[in-house]
């Protein structure tokens, strides 16, 4: 008994000296600032509610802080609550975080929970870097792509193992469950609109939707993929007199933003035209949990936006 009571030690021993030996360590964040980590992070607030956090718990490390949209209570009922696979696994993680509104960056309210790390996507973090390094070494993540967000933040715990693993697990489940629903030769358009008689449609990698429905084996229109990125520099804008780009779609996404503004879109007199629209071809995603899961795909959310995939691939046989 003594001998493995002795075993273990040593073996919990090894494991905390080796976490200790990999720190202090100096990474480059996703927009491009030299970051560096005197110790191993224990105290992690996660200020934006979406690719950030996805990227923290899908590795089970539990966070501090996260933050919450105020609109998320339209669709929860509770402006503390985060989307259900967000809640699930934080609690597998053990984490009961602190809960701080993420409309704006909260600087006071990141500082009182003493962190000592913080992250965030970049629109959280890049505009108030200097106030946010005061409080906590800060990592902006750059992205909208769930690999290279797992990737980057097992580089900052030291999880480089971890990450990679949880990565290759996904793209086994992406592999076996999205691959080959769709028959070659399918083309599938992506779009939504925040209003003012205009469409954002999005086709480039790195963006939930256009990855996994091309994983599933649609390709995009050549106009489309074209197109120049003049919406946030991941998608292209057109005004609605324009909706003849998406003539050669076979099946349309409609992502929701808002329904008003959506519904204008789906009546105008040249989206009723398209012959995707005409065969009954069109998927609309409402704002909500799957919209939201979908914009910010990870490992923790696949199964809520498979519907969705299988709906779209159903529309292309």
């Amino acid at each position: 008994m003594k001998t493995l009571v002795t075993s273990i030690l040593i073996s919990l021993f090894a494991f905390v000296f080796a976490q200790d030996a990999a720190y202090p360590r100096t990474v480059t964040d996703g927009s491009g600032n030299a970051v560096t980590i005197s110790a191993k992070p224990k105290r992690i607030a996660v200020i934006d509610p979406l690719w950030s956090l996805e990227a923290l718990l899908s590795l089970g490390v539990a966070p501090v802080q996260v933050g919450q949209r105020s609109f998320f209570a339209d669709y929860l009922g509770d402006p503390l609550k985060q989307w259900p696979w967000l809640e699930e696994a934080l609690a597998k993680a053990g984490a009961t975080p602190d809960r701080i509104n993420a409309d704006e960056t909260n600087i006071e309210g990141i500082a009182k929970v003493q962190p000592d790390l913080i992250v965030g996507h970049s629109g959280w973090v890049n505009d108030y870097r200097d106030l946010l390094d005061q409080i906590a070494p800060t990592i902006s993540v750059d992205t909208t792509d769930a690999r290279v967000a797992i990737t980057l933040l097992g580089e900052v715990l030291a999880m480089e193992e971890e990450a990679a693993q949880v990565i290759a697990d996904w793209e086994v489940r992406i592999k076996n469950e999205v691959e080959g629903l769709v028959p070659a030769g399918k083309k599938v358009a992506i779009i939504r609109t925040d209003g003012d008689g205009k469409f954002a449609s999005f086709a480039t990698p790195g963006y939930g939707p256009y990855d996994m429905l091309t994983r599933a084996g649609f390709t995009v229109p050549e106009e489309l993929a074209k197109a120049e990125l003049n919406y946030y520099g991941t998608a292209s804008e057109f005004s609605f007199e324009r909706l003849d780009v998406l003539d050669e779609a076979d099946v349309i996404v409609v992502l929701g933003f808002s329904p008003d503004f959506t519904d204008t879109m789906l009546e105008h007199p040249l989206f009723l035209r398209l012959p995707a629209v005409q065969a009954g071809r069109v998927v609309r995603v409402e704002q909500g949990p799957i919209a939201q899961a979908f914009a910010a795909l990870s490992p923790l959310n696949l199964d809520i936006v498979l519907p969705v995939i299988k709906e779209a691939a159903a529309h292309a046989q």
